[in-house]
């Protein structure tokens, strides 16, 4: 260990450093975090969720296609809730359909900045 913290022999402040990491990507973390998004648009909620679920992988490897199977049922209740607000706004009622998924995306067609009117016109 590159420091050692006051207090601690290296052994607990390994077992500190895992526990926090196992807490912070545990299902139910990830499942607080989805839920804490609900106000944001649906495509960052996608970029979260699978950020999360690759990052976990630096410090919890899943080399094995059983792994990956295990993680993504584990976090099911997550996946299954950003998977069901996106279904809602693709076939739900007019109003929900109306909403955008991204911010950036608008009723109205996008201007061409920075392309000159020709003269005359």
């Amino acid at each position: 260990m590159a420091h050692s913290p006051l207090g601690l022999s290296a052994e607990q402040a390994e077992a500190e450093v895992r526990h926090a990491w196992r807490s912070s990507y545990s299902p139910s973390a990830m499942s607080s975090a989805i839920e804490r998004l609900e106000a944001a648009p649906l495509v960052d909620r996608i970029m979260h969720l699978c950020a999360r679920l690759a990052f976990r992988g630096i410090y919890f490897p899943q080399m094995r296609r059983r792994d990956w199977a295990r993680l993504l049922i584990e976090n099911r209740g997550a996946i299954l809730h950003v998977v069901r607000r996106a279904l809602e706004m693709k076939f739900g009622s007019p109003s929900e359909r109306s909403l955008p998924i991204n911010p950036s995306q608008r009723a109205e067609p996008p201007t061409r900045q920075g392309t000159p009117e020709p003269i005359g016109q």
